[in-house]
């Protein structure tokens, strides 16, 4: 976009829904009536520029707005190597950073209110290492797909974190990962062609609940998994019937 696309494209956004449209620094927001913004459109410097500015709060007729939205394939394709996700964001939208394989880094805020990262959200991204927020409560199918380089995957202490759905780390580095005591679904496919993973670790008081068709398949052959006594049986069973011998009961 060069300035006069920027300009057309805040009409456009303007006229299709009815909302203003507020640009700071590289890129343009929807405002909305309850006082909430989303990052909407982005203004794409091939100079160089490597990291974007993301605002927490913009300005309109003297009133802050909060930036509570990263908008549909808004960074998709993009040279960004690095981002800094501001506390105020609750939900990053689907494809928002689609195939950024530049992307290296992606850091969250202290105090971060995320409460969602939508589908295809990072898919083939080059990041190598990401920790999800305590606010966390959905991770959506094929969010972290195909990023070959993400070798680590922490959850902040105490995670909210309820569901992991279908595809959503398949063919990533990782060779271990803790799943929150919270999370109650884990989908289909779910880690799929991670050839490195060796073991899966589930907290204690793991309230998981449902199990999709195969959410370790065609992983490391030695794969185990460790699964709290206190887990719901039926989901215990489920992993028991897949993966037999290398799952490992702790008392």
């Amino acid at each position: 976009l060069n300035n006069l696309d920027i300009s057309k494209a805040c009409s456009y956004l303007q006229l299709i829904d009815k909302t203003q449209v507020v640009r700071n620094h590289d890129v343009m927001y929807r405002c909305f009536s309850d006082g909430s913004a989303r990052a909407a459109c982005f203004y794409r410097n091939y100079g160089g520029r490597t990291m974007p500015v993301i605002s927490s709060f913009i300005e309109l007729d003297g009133k802050r707005l909060a930036v509570t939205e990263l908008g549909d394939e808004l960074f998709q394709l993009d040279n960004t190597q690095m981002i800094v996700i501001p506390p105020s964001v609750e939900i990053i939208n689907d494809n928002c950073f689609y195939k950024c394989s530049w992307l290296k880094e992606v850091v969250f805020e202290m105090k971060s209110n995320l409460k969602r990262i939508e589908n295809w959200a990072f898919f083939e991204s080059s990041l190598r290492s990401i920790r999800i927020p305590e606010s966390t409560e959905v991770i959506s199918s094929y969010c972290f797909s195909s990023c070959q380089d993400l070798g680590e995957v922490i959850f902040e202490g105490n995670s909210n974190l309820k569901r992991i759905q279908s595809m959503a780390f398949l063919m990533t580095d990782l060779k271990s990962i803790i799943i929150p005591a919270k999370v109650e679904l884990i989908g289909e496919d779910c880690f799929y062609n991670c050839r490195g993973l060796r073991e899966v670790i589930f907290e204690e008081n793991s309230k998981l609940r449902k199990i999709g068709r195969d959410p370790f398949a065609n992983c490391h052959q030695w794969l185990k998994a460790f699964v709290p006594s206190s887990m719901d049986e039926t989901a215990q069973n489920a992993l028991k019937c897949s993966y037999k011998k290398r799952v490992i009961t702790k008392s």
